[in-house]
């Protein structure tokens, strides 16, 4: 009940999130986190962690989920660039996706509203790299569609990628030419966890000397840490908390990662 009390409060005062900082937010990171839903979630037979970095500086990065009915929509979207105007275009990124969302359209036509939404702001060279997924809760069946963005993972005791249909991130046209993503199908079995992620995950720089993150210590750190999950919906910060001890705290790339997983009928965890 408090935890419910403590949620509540959070749209109509600022006492709770002065109370969460430990120092003042960028203006970027203001915006973003006004778009972001909360970062832990847990029903209908799903969960669903997410995490961004850094907190207090970045702006480029979202992730989004929604559960309608026995639908399941995940997103992760990476506006170009950093600072105000990355988090301007991520805003009205998200804000097109969710319209269309709501409107009742298919992922090809939120693809299509984002990128003209995108493209509407006027300004030439801005646009967002995107994963955005559906999937049943009844059958866990689905379909993506990547936009310029690094596939999706699929966890058990190996990380696999999915094949990716390569195609132009939404806003950016080259040569007369746009965004033409493809539908993909998915299917998640009881033991594997999706994960989605931007191009931060990887491409920050080691603290000790300078390579990437790269996919190996990245899919190293996801195995240990999904097999060592206590089930309390925080997996997804201590997969970037680990990452975090190898670049360190000062990262050149925002780093967002978005990870679900089945529960036990009946299960919320």
């Amino acid at each position: 009940i408090l935890a419910l009390a403590v949620r509540a409060s959070e749209t109509v005062s600022d006492t709770i999130a002065v109370r969460r900082r430990t120092r003042p937010m960028s203006l970027p990171a203001e915006m973003q986190w006004r778009v972001l839903p909360p970062s832990q979630f847990a029903g209908r037979g799903v969960r669903v962690s997410a995490a961004v970095e850094p907190a207090y500086e970045t702006g480029g990065d979202v992730f989004d989920y929604a559960v309608n009915g026995n639908r399941l929509f995940v997103a992760v979207l990476d506006a170009r660039g950093h600072g105000l105007r990355a988090a301007t275009t991520a805003a009205v990124a998200t804000s097109a996706m969710r319209r269309s969302r709501r409107n009742g359209d298919g992922l090809i036509e939120i693809a299509r509203e984002m990128h003209t939404s995108i493209g509407a702001l006027g300004d030439e060279g801005e646009f967002v790299s995107t994963i955005l997924l559906e999937l049943s809760l009844d059958t866990w069946e689905g379909h993506w569609l990547s936009a310029g963005h690094l596939p999706p993972l699929v966890v058990t005791d190996r990380v696999v990628s999915l094949d990716v249909h390569p195609t132009l991130p939404l806003g950016m046209v080259v040569n007369g030419e746009s965004s033409d993503p493809l539908l993909q199908e998915v299917a998640l079995a009881e033991d594997e966890a999706l994960v989605l992620f931007s191009d931060g995950i990887v491409e920050n720089a080691s603290e000790d000397d300078g390579s990437a993150v790269g996919e190996q210590r990245f899919h190293r750190v996801l195995l240990d840490r999904l097999a060592a999950d206590d089930g309390v919906g925080h997996v997804a910060r201590s997969v970037v908390e680990d990452l975090l001890a190898i670049t360190g705290p000062s990262l050149r790339d925002d780093a967002t990662l978005l990870i679900l997983d089945r529960c036990a009928a009946g299960e919320t965890r």
